[in-house]
């Protein structure tokens, strides 16, 4: 895996297939600078270019909070400022996966090809040519957006984010910078910073949630502190990283080595204080909710997806999906996702059949990798992110994703089988006896929704969306207390 067009064969080709696209970028090792144009229809300029500051940039960069495996864009990128900063890492914050610029300016799509994208040797950074209203941000596995338009610009793309938020809530946000987007009532937002403009954030369960009960206050408005607290230690010129507990400390330390007799006149003395406040009863909630320490840091939620004809039990599988969602119990929720499709090789052409159940084109397998590139990809993915096998498990629904589809894709790809693809928690197994006892019925992916009743997001038999909606019901689990102790 040294040659990154090996699994990039054509970017034009795989951006009509998003998830073909999203799964080979996400997985290509080494990492190397992706620069592509892909020009679209339509050639409306809905706000003139306005530079950014550093200081603006840098703000935004910090409430969007980045991760190691979120994929940023700025609609309407300009000259790349924000992704260029968010790529150098200069205050220490995460780096992320890749960086998306949509602008729509030749002349700055182009400065952002030729001189900005080369600079970042170890970074992808992709630069699109288009109508951002054209741009289909789930093909391109966006997590985070920046946005810095005027309201009327940000009234018109209301579709498409709120089309975009749908595809994953828990993890997708939005960050826009001057003005909110009308209507919607952010997670949070920082009126007249220091920096001189307003930030908002968004997320789709704050977004919802406002809609159904305009009147109500959210529960979103429980977190706004934490990230207030963050924002007011970045504006002391203090660092904004760490726990709650770190936070607080720090500002605490601020307002011991200041004058406190000056601090207690002021307004803002009073404010920080009731942020503190809040913050500590946060804090005390989420230490109750997640008392229950489970054994390993990480959880890897699979379900691969695999060749099958209809009524064949003497099909030969082989697997053509490889999606795995990690959970990181320290902080209860998903924090990573790894997709690849697989090349088949006994039978690489899929049955209609199969295409049908899985959604899995004949496209998206004749230009994935085959079965040994991909376990390599998802090392180098468990090494980025720091996940080491001794702390992690895999959980599955049921016994067969890593029982019988990886023992027999390891025999026809003629590999030993790795050690950390052995051993599984059975997720099925633990919801009977949990919610049910000891003799209480096994029930499928749909069956342990309905009795958490929860539904179904996304497409039944995509794996990726499978281990999602089961990532879901183990979250579920652990707040209930349930411990994630047992390997099979």
């Amino acid at each position: 895996m040294d040659n990154l067009d090996e699994f990039l064969p054509s970017a034009d080709l795989l951006l009509d297939d998003g998830h073909a696209f999203t799964a080979q970028l996400s997985t290509a090792a080494p990492l190397q600078t992706l620069v592509n144009t892909i020009p679209l229809s339509g050639s409306e300029f809905v706000a003139p270019f306005v530079p950014c500051s550093p200081d603006v940039a840098s703000a935004a960069l910090r409430i969007a909070k980045l991760s190691t495996s979120d994929v940023l864009c700025d609609l309407g990128c300009g000259d790349g400022r924000i992704l260029e900063l968010a790529l150098q890492n200069t205050d220490g914050s995460a780096v992320p996966l890749r960086v998306v610029g949509v602008e729509l300016d030749l002349h700055l799509a182009r400065h952002l090809r030729e001189k900005v994208a080369p600079q970042f040797k170890v970074q992808r950074f992709l630069v699109i040519e288009a109508n951002m209203f054209e741009v289909d941000l789930d093909a391109l596995g966006v997590t985070v957006l920046i946005v810095y338009l005027l309201p009327d610009a940000l009234k018109a793309l209301k579709p498409l984010l709120q089309k975009w938020f749908s595809g994953d809530p828990n993890i997708r946000r939005i960050v826009t910078i001057g003005y909110s987007v009308p209507e919607w009532t952010p997670l949070y937002s920082v009126q007249s910073a220091g920096f001189g403009q307003s930030m908002f954030l968004y997320n789709m369960s704050a977004t919802e949630r406002n809609a159904e009960y305009p009147e109500s206050e959210s529960e979103q408005n429980q977190l706004a502190p934490v990230e207030k607290l963050r924002v007011a230690l970045a504006e002391l010129g203090l660092s904004s990283k760490g726990q709650l507990k770190t936070l607080k400390k720090r500002m605490r330390g601020h307002r011991k080595n200041s004058s406190t007799s000056q601090l207690q006149e002021t307004s803002e003395h009073k404010q920080q204080q009731q942020q503190l406040n809040e913050v500590e009863e946060v804090q005390e909630q989420i230490s109750n909710k997640s008392s229950v320490r489970q054994p390993f840091d990480y959880y890897l939620v699979f379900d691969v997806e695999a060749t099958c004809e209809e009524n064949n039990r003497n099909w030969t599988h082989e697997i053509i999906e490889f999606p795995v969602v990690v959970i990181g119990s320290k902080t209860m929720s998903v924090v990573a996702e790894f997709r690849s499709f697989v090349k088949p090789v006994l039978n690489p052409t899929l049955s209609p059949f199969c295409t049908q159940l899985t959604g899995i084109t004949q496209e998206q397998v004749d230009t994935a990798p085959q079965f040994p590139a991909v376990l390599k990809s998802f090392e180098a993915f468990l090494s980025r992110n720091d996940i080491r096998p001794a702390r992690m498990a895999f959980c599955t629904d049921g016994p067969w994703d890593i029982r019988d589809f990886v023992r027999t894709q390891c025999e026809v790809s003629g590999l030993r089988r790795p050690s950390y693809l052995v051993d599984y928690i059975d997720v099925r197994r633990m919801f009977a006896r949990f919610y049910l006892g000891k003799r209480g019925k096994r029930q499928n992916l749909a069956g342990m929704l309905t009795t958490l009743g929860m539904t179904f997001e996304g497409r039944e038999h995509s794996g990726i969306d499978d281990a999602r909606n089961i990532a879901r019901i183990v979250l579920r689990m652990m707040a209930d207390g349930c411990v994630f102790d047992s390997s099979k």
